[in-house]
């Protein structure tokens, strides 16, 4: 069995990095090791994390093909976990995508890790979701049933701890993780634009929404519960569809964790197929839970970005 390095990756091995682990680059804070051998291929896998308030999160391992179950993932695993302990956290945590790499499963419940959600991701043509997000809205307004009052407003210019405290209420809570956490995520690149809504002064929901070619993607939508059942939920969407429009979609993303009804619901009104169920593992280290006096969820913004563990070294 190889015997390899295991380290913080240098500058001159980052393209490596990339190969191996393209779904993790654009994000800056993220945590990088290599395992590196003494003969050619040197960089025999990577993987990549990110460091949360009390846990190691969005674990990702990837083995060179030619030296998989050799170890070289239980190694890198290894180490975060020693890190992690190190650093007195209270779990380490990443995504299975149970399609694509269905026997990872059984990798990391050997290590310690267990089930704890899953993240579907659906995807369908764009434009009849537009369209009849449109037609609906259009009924809506010549009904006179949008209030005067109601407006939308781009994430990043609304109030993204007031967005983070909602996300925390109705989506999927975590106690390890902290309102300021959750806004930075939020409003961090891709979700800029996610459309935020209000009546008046008072936030009725919001969409979470990103654009990536042709593709864009809807995560979560979340309406209060004074507005449900009403426009809210049309205009907050149809807004998302205009951005759609805008871009030039060919296709549209949905992703939901179990549980969360709204996207679900919302995807199924439209032909499509499953892309990928991504199941969330985690192992607890027994460290300490950071205080916080609310309780808020980053796992979707997680399983959003298809950050998963797919080791492929058993």
């Amino acid at each position: 069995m190889i015997s390899p390095v295991i380290r913080r990756p240098r500058n001159a091995e980052l393209p490596a990095c990339r190969m191996l682990l393209p779904e993790a680059f654009g994000s800056p804070t993220r945590d990088f090791l290599l395992a590196v051998g003494q003969e050619a291929p040197y960089v025999l896998g990577a993987a990549t994390l990110l460091r949360m308030p009390g846990a190691l999160d969005g674990v990702l391992i990837r083995v060179v093909h030619t030296h998989r179950r050799q170890g070289i993932a239980s190694r890198l695993l290894e180490r975060m976990v020693d890190e992690a302990s190190t650093l007195g956290a209270s779990k380490i945590a990443g995504w299975i995508d149970a399609l694509s790499d269905p026997a990872a499963e059984g990798f990391a419940a050997a290590r310690g890790f267990h089930r704890v959600s899953r993240a579907t991701t659906y995807e369908s043509a764009a434009r009849p979701f537009m369209e009849l997000y449109w037609s609906l809205r259009r009924r809506l307004a010549e009904r006179g049933r949008i209030p005067a009052a109601a407006r939308v407003s781009a994430l990043k210019d609304a109030d993204r701890v007031a967005v983070a405290r909602l996300w925390a209420d109705y989506i999927a809570p975590d106690p390890g993780l902290r309102l300021d956490v959750i806004a930075h995520q939020l409003s961090a690149g891709s979700y800029a634009e996610s459309p935020v809504l209000f009546s008046g002064d008072q936030l009725a929901g919001f969409l979470l929404f990103r654009s990536q070619g042709e593709h864009v993607t809807i995560d979560a939508r979340v309406v209060t519960p004074r507005f449900r059942g009403r426009w809210a939920s049309i205009v907050l969407t149809a807004a998302a569809a205009d951005e759609a429009a805008r871009r030039g979609a060919e296709r549209v993303v949905f992703t939901w964790l179990e549980g969360v009804r709204d996207t679900a619901k919302m995807a199924s009104r439209f032909p499509g197929e499953i892309r990928a169920l991504a199941d969330r593992y985690e192992r607890s280290l027994g460290g300490r839970v950071p205080k916080s006096e609310d309780s808020a969820a980053l796992r979707m913004v997680e399983a959003a970005s298809k950050v998963r563990v797919n080791h492929h070294d058993r």
